[in-house]
């Protein structure tokens, strides 16, 4: 399955990242890294062929967003053709 790590700018007030770390914990596929500040850095595991970017886009619209970043995708365990650098056998 493809692997995306995010990191989540989150507003300052702690109500608002209360709920937001709630709801992100819910999420399938969704594991939340540690707090720093109001840096929020995530993995998320997703079926292949399912679309990151729609998961993305939620996000930035939920309350006590403000920005995210995409910090690393992992398509690993994707590649089928033998002949792809990188593949493992």
């Amino acid at each position: 399955m493809p692997i995306f790590g995010f990191v989540l700018t989150l507003v300052p007030a702690a109500e608002p990242r209360r709920s937001l770390l709630a709801q992100l914990a819910l999420e399938p596929g969704v594991t939340l890294g540690s707090l720093a500040g109001a840096r929020l850095p995530l993995a998320l595991e997703i079926d292949p062929g399912a679309r990151a970017e729609d998961r993305v886009e939620r996000w930035r619209e939920m309350p006590g967003v403000v920005h995210v970043d995409y910090a690393f995708a992992d398509f690993e365990d994707q590649v089928s053709d033998p002949h792809c650098k990188g593949e493992q056998t």
